[in-house]
């Protein structure tokens, strides 16, 4: 007798000699899995995608209120004309991705201030984020001897 026919008698007549087919009575098995994990996976993926779009907004807010600072510090500028460059700047590069953008600036003189805030766009519902950007800089104008 050779060795396959000595195990398909040890198991009975149905048994199969040699190794087992991967899956056989697993119908479904990796459809289940996969309707389990991806969602998962999905929502892994779009929440980088929201932060990567936070950290964006930020470089954006944090350029524009440096915009806004380096209009309002010029000799003669007013706090008005920072305020309206640093929107400017959050129009033109963006405008998708910033919902609720306030700019406010308070010039004192000697100094300027200027922060730009909004909330990012979401990809995840339920998930808001607020970034912040703020610039401060010294009023360009003349100033006698005995004001430095």
């Amino acid at each position: 007798m050779t060795p396959v026919s000595i195990v398909a008698s040890r198991h009975g007549s149905n048994a199969r000699a040699g190794p087992r087919r991967a899956g056989v009575g697993d119908e479904g098995g990796e459809v289940t899995t996969t309707t389990l994990i991806f969602p998962v996976v999905l929502f892994v993926i779009l929440v980088a995608v929201q932060f990567a779009l936070a950290y964006h907004a930020k470089s954006v807010v944090t350029a524009a209120a440096q915009d806004g600072a380096r209009a309002a510090q010029a000799e003669g500028a007013t706090g008005e004309a920072g305020r309206a460059e640093a929107a400017q700047f959050v129009a033109d590069n963006a405008a998708r991705l910033l919902e609720e953008v306030t700019v406010s600036v308070d010039a004192d003189g000697d100094t300027v201030h200027v922060e730009v805030r909004g909330q990012v766009a979401n990809v995840v519902p339920g998930l808001d984020l607020h970034v912040t950007g703020a610039a401060d800089g010294v009023t360009e104008r003349f100033r006698a001897e005995n004001e430095r």
